[in-house]
């Protein structure tokens, strides 16, 4: 195909795709993934992006089509035409030679699986030919049952030939098949949900069609799962559930050659029982799973749907990564995410060049600490408290010597986000933070908010509580400016100011040993309590006392005015008495 150059630039041609290539990278990619159970699942999940399809040319489309048994047929210019079954006993060849290589022994059985797709609104927008192709593919692994259904349930049948009726208008010939419902759990699934929602009220029609929907995405004209933007206002919210009761009103809406965009919250909550298993895909290195919030809003939101519809069991999560298609891999995601930051966010070559970019800096630091949040928050068991440790003393304390403080205070707003969300994790339960890590980071942002004005972005204007949390562990000095600027800032009476006390003793870690100072050239370089064991300068610990209040110095107060009324006096008449007695006064 060639076109021809000017103003209406052309990327890709869904009607490719997808391509050959991509779909031979996809079946081996489903039959990897299928190669790891000794029975296969009934459904699992899979998350279908649009800029991936750009990337892959279709390959997670590929991916979801071979897991239901379908291939896509191509005409003799390249494009992509109809869906047709793929026999089971190809299906089961394939995966037996998959498993042997990888010493695994043989099974009996291959079923076409029920995968349960949720998509984004770019692939809605940008490839509505793609998604129509996908509803039709499991349309035709129905068809695959066709005359077994009508055998076993003549009452569905006018049911299963409405549904069917989009392949006939589609010009698609010879596809009911005779196969078993026991290795076709696409027609299994739809005969009882077809039942249940006929016993509901819905007459044939509707039953069978809302029956064999599989694909959700979020409102027409709307983007995004919702859930990072539940996780950004974490404190809105107390429990878990109220974050996935966020993904399930966006994205339960239901997308299929006759129905666009309906909304069917009961139907996606009922398709993801049963579902243990999920996937989504990486054909890049330039991104992973933490650069944006994307991933967790989609997955992690996917994630905890499930978890909520299985009475609290977590899906296994899984990341088909192909970003080298000669050498594929399904991983679980926390290898991929240990991967990722070990060779990122605990790299000290890689800290040190995202810190050398100036004002953004900071702020990438700041964003990539913000989705491992939302991670923590949709995936509780991803990362562990080991980890929280080791990032904080990667781009916290500085334990590689980078210089973190002055790359700080190019962008001292982004720094009081990283320190927020340090102090989020541990507040939350997701990080076992030392006392000492919790002075360390309490008073380097009531530092940072003395000097340069509270930012508000993020949790340090709209968490209350948790900002009233973290001031315990700040010196009196600091905590004092943190909460005058935070009530000067909201006028939350939270922050309203105290009745002054001892300036000289955190309540919490004791003698604080000096202030930190988040600016180039501070001495403490951000430690407080037993985490400084000495300053930037060099100059060793040092050493604050508190000064108490005994019974003797309090009588001695109490003595006081009586002695100094009788000195005043005393002073006075001596002063009287040289005036007067004075030279020229004689």
């Amino acid at each position: 195909m060639a076109l021809p150059t000017g103003s209406n630039f052309y990327a890709v041609s869904e009607n490719l795709m997808p391509t050959r290539t991509a779909w031979n990278l996809g079946k081996r990619l489903a039959d990897m993934a299928l190669a790891q159970f000794d029975v296969i699942p009934e459904k699992v999940a899979a998350v279908v992006w649009c800029v991936e399809t750009v990337r892959d040319d279709g390959t997670m489309v590929s991916f979801v089509l071979r897991l239901m048994g379908v291939e896509p047929t191509w005409s003799s210019t390249g494009s992509a035409g109809s869906i047709k079954a793929t026999p089971l006993s190809q299906l089961l060849t394939d995966l037996n030679t998959v498993r042997a290589a990888s010493g695994l022994p043989a099974l009996t059985e291959r079923p076409r699986v029920d995968p349960i797709v949720t998509t984004s609104g770019l692939f809605r927008d940008l490839f509505p030919r793609l998604l129509i192709n996908m509803d039709r593919a499991y349309r035709v692994a129905l068809a695959a049952s066709y005359r077994r259904i009508v055998e076993e349930h003549p009452e569905l049948r006018t049911s299963l030939d409405y549904v069917l009726q989009t392949l006939v208008d589609a010009k698609y010939t010879n596809f009911r098949g005779n196969e078993s419902l026991d290795t076709n759990y696409i027609a299994k699934h739809w005969i009882n949900d077809t039942l249940k929602y006929m016993a509901m009220g819905l007459n044939a029609i509707e039953a069978g069609e809302i029956a064999i929907t599989r694909i959700f995405a979020p409102p027409v004209g709307d983007y995004g799962a919702g859930v990072s933007k539940g996780a950004e206002m974490s404190w809105t919210w107390n429990d878990r559930s109220e974050l996935a009761e966020i993904y399930f009103n966006r994205m339960s809406h239901a997308y299929s050659e006759r129905s666009w965009g309906v909304s069917m919250p009961y139907t996606f909550k009922e398709l993801l029982k049963g579902v243990q298993t999920a996937y989504h895909s990486r054909s890049t290195n330039l991104y992973g799973v933490a650069d944006n919030d994307d991933y967790f809003d989609y997955f992690g939101g996917l994630s905890m749907a499930i978890e909520m519809m299985n009475n609290g069991r977590a899906p296994d999560l899984y990341v088909l990564r192909y970003s080298n298609p000669a050498n594929p891999a399904v991983m679980t995601l926390k290898q991929f995410i240990a991967m990722e930051y070990r060779t990122r966010y605990l790299n000290p070559d890689w800290i040190r060049s995202i810190l050398s970019e100036g004002y953004s800096g900071p702020r990438t630091i700041a964003k990539y600490t913000s989705h491992l949040v939302g991670w923590e928050y949709t995936v509780p068991d991803l990362l562990d408290s080991a980890f929280w440790d080791a990032y904080f003393d990667a781009v916290v304390a500085d334990r590689y010597n980078l210089g973190i403080s002055v790359a700080y205070s190019r962008n001292p707003y982004a720094a009081m986000d990283i320190l927020a969300h340090f102090a989020e994790m541990a507040n939350r339960g997701q990080w076992d933070a030392s006392p000492q890590k919790l002075a360390y980071i309490a008073e380097a942002l009531g530092s940072y908010v003395a000097e340069h004005g509270v930012s508000c972005s993020g949790s340090i204007c709209g968490d209350r509580e948790l900002m009233k949390w973290l001031s315990q562990y700040m010196s009196a000095d600091v905590k004092g400016k943190f909460t005058s600027a935070l009530y000067a800032a909201t006028g939350a009476a939270i922050f309203a100011p105290e009745p002054a006390s001892d300036p000289g003793e955190n309540p919490v870690t004791g003698p604080v040993t000096g202030p930190v100072n988040p600016s180039p050239g501070g001495s403490s370089g951000g430690r407080t309590g037993s985490s400084a064991g000495a300053s930037e300068g060099g100059t060793g610990p040092q050493k604050s006392y508190e000064v108490k209040e005994t019974p003797e110095t309090l009588n001695e107060k109490q003595d006081f005015p009586v002695y100094g009324v009788i000195g005043i006096v005393a002073l006075l008449a001596l002063v009287g008495v040289g005036y007067f007695l004075g030279p020229g006064r004689r």
